[in-house]
Order: C-alpha cells, then sequence, then structure tokens
C-alpha cells in the first residue's frame, strides 16, 4: 500500500503518542555552550522507548495507520533506530 502523508498527519508529529513517545528533557551543556560562545542545549531522545527521536514520527504514523486506515500488521526495512521506533509502536 503506498501511503500519501498529509500535511495535517507531518505536523501532527510534534505532539507525543502515548506508549510509544515520552517528554525528554533539554540539558544544558556548558562545555558547548563555552566553546560556541552562547548557549547549547542537548534534546535527550536518546531517552526515548526506541532510542532516538525517530519514536515521534514513526510512532505518530503507526498509530494512524492502525486507528485510522486498519492496518494490522507493520513493517520495516531499518534495523536501526526507524526499525525499532516501528517495533515499539507496533
Amino acid at each position: 500500500m503506498l501511503l500519501a502523508l498529509s500535511a495535517a498527519l507531518a505536523s501532527s508529529a510534534e505532539a507525543p503518542v502515548p506508549d510509544v513517545h515520552i517528554h525528554t528533557p533539554l540539558l544544558r551543556s556548558s562545555k558547548l555552550s563555552e566553546r560556541v560562545g552562547g548557549p547549547v542545549y542537548l534534546k535527550m531522545d536518546a531517552l526515548q522507548p526506541g532510542g532516538s527521536f525517530k519514536a515521534r514520527g514513526i510512532g505518530r504514523l503507526c498509530t494512524h495507520l492502525v486507528r485510522e486506515r486498519g492496518v494490522t500488521r507493520l513493517v520495516s526495512s531499518s534495523c536501526a533506530n526507524a526499525g525499532m521506533a516501528v517495533a515499539v509502536a507496533g
């Protein structure tokens, strides 16, 4: 099945998906801030269940496919962060 993503679905990836995406902190890096002469913050998305920021977008897509389109099986060709996000979401 070929899926055309709408702008609304793509922008909805900003909102957390319960059980798939958790709120992660921004931590100020004093060493990087000092080095570049301004504040540098690190988003700690490695704390996500899937280990990366991909849980946000892929989680939203998987949730949409299952709830709105009735998809019962999800397959990912990635064995890295994207594949892990599908596994966590699906």
